[in-house]
């Protein structure tokens, strides 16, 4: 990962990294992978999601991504 990566980048390679399912077919033991996209997913799976990306960029990255209530807060403060 460097400067050169894209949101688009970083999107795909998580999706990749959290979102991968794979199936075996059972008659031939051929291993198929899919990537699910996150316009699919509920809205816990995508909660689910989002926690396992922060964790992973807090992990890989040093990037801490604060909690979203974090963000309401501010919002609430304004009205």
């Amino acid at each position: 990962m460097g400067d050169d990566w894209t949101d688009e980048h970083a999107h795909i390679h998580l999706r990749k990294e959290f979102l991968t399912k794979s199936v075996v077919n059972e008659s031939t033991g051929l291993c198929l992978e899919t990537v699910r996209s996150t316009t699919e997913l509920t809205t816990a799976e995508f909660n689910d999601y989002l926690d396992k990306c922060a964790g992973y960029l807090a992990n890989l990255c040093g990037i801490v991504v604060p909690e979203p209530d974090v963000f309401h807060e501010r919002e609430e403060k304004k009205k």
